[in-house]
């Protein structure tokens, strides 16, 4: 594989670790039993108008609901200029990717912006050994002829080089395969950091690619390669959920957001687990690390949408913390 190809790779394995932000992953089939890992662990993978008028009478903290609704809140901490967060969805549909009025003017109006990660090229690259199969090994031979043959028409379908795959592990095979369709791969995400770049605001990431890939990290191989046969199993339903998710997202419905990606776990402790990793976990640690930006004032900080309600969401906890949160869009 060619460092530029790597590279590639790499992004849209950025894209995807952040698409489990949205919970975007091919539906479970109930025909299938899986141990540790199920087709349910494989949805995991796959599930942003003129001035800033903020919407206070919604925002209440007797409002137990009072999350699940909007895209754009503002955060004050009563002496700093207000900030902004973002509920973004990690996709290059022009839908999603053209910034309404409302955030545009707090984008613009912003001094910095803080992502999930940063996406510099010297960060990307620094992912490169969690992907690869650096023992000699070969993904064919992991995974066996058969297996690999189907992997590398599900590529190829997808516009990619089947060599592409050969030497990455099987997880970060069913991540790439995974991804929504890419043309231009300018999703909402990187289009946000490519403008600040522009413009010259300072760019923040509140994790390191690295610790985004912890979850995978530990995977027996077992299961790496039960996640890449599920999600094979499912590619022609990841336009639905996509849609569905697209749908509910343009409509600013956190609820309804967190309605489909909960549709993906299962009951079963190892789902619980994982959700609890990929999100829970996540939240927790965002929120201290955005605090910084928060007390500098006027940042603008966009992570992806599911991150946001529910009492363990973001917005929650940046509330329990003090801060006054009022939705803007």
């Amino acid at each position: 594989m060619t460092s530029e190809g790597l590279v590639t790779v790499m992004m849209k394995m950025l894209r995807m670790l952040w698409m489990a932000a949205l919970a975007v992953m091919p539906v479970a089939s109930s025909a299938t039993g899986l141990g540790s890992i199920s087709a349910h662990q494989t949805n995991r993978l796959h599930i942003a108008q003129l001035d800033l008028a903020v919407d206070r009478a919604n925002t209440s903290a007797s409002d137990s609901n009072q999350f699940d609704f909007g895209i754009l809140w503002q955060i004050d901490n009563g002496f700093s200029t207000p900030s902004f967060v973002l509920g973004t969805m990690h996709v290059e549909d022009a839908r999603v990717t053209n910034l309404p009025a409302p955030v545009q003017q707090a984008f613009e109006n912003s001094d910095s912006l803080t992502t999930e990660a940063l996406l510099e090229l010297e960060q990307i690259l620094l992912i490169g050994p969690e992907l690869l199969l650096i023992d000699g090994s070969t993904l064919e031979g992991l995974i066996g002829t058969e297996l690999y043959t189907e992997v590398g028409d599900a590529l190829q379908a997808r516009g990619m080089l089947p060599e592409m795959a050969s030497l990455l592990k099987p997880w970060a095979v069913a991540l790439l395969l995974s991804q929504p369709h890419s043309q231009s791969g300018m999703f909402l995400d990187r289009k946000l950091y490519q403008l600040a770049k522009q413009n010259n605001k300072a760019v923040y990431g509140l994790e390191t690619l690295t610790e985004q890939l912890s979850v995978f990290r530990t995977m027996d191989l077992a299961d790496q390669i039960t996640l890449l046969e599920e999600t094979l199993a499912q590619l022609n339903l990841i336009p639905e959920i996509i849609e569905r998710l697209t749908q509910a997202y343009l409509a600013r419905d956190l609820k309804q957001l967190t309605t489909i990606a909960n549709e993906q776990f299962s009951n079963s402790p190892v789902q619980q687990q994982l959700k609890q990793q990929l999100v829970i976990d996540r939240n927790q640690k965002m929120v201290t690390r955005m605090q910084s930006r928060i007390e500098e004032g006027n940042a603008f900080i966009a992570v992806g949408a599911l991150h946001l309600p529910g009492q363990s969401g973001i917005l929650s906890l940046l509330q329990q913390k003090g801060y006054t949160v009022s939705r803007v869009y």
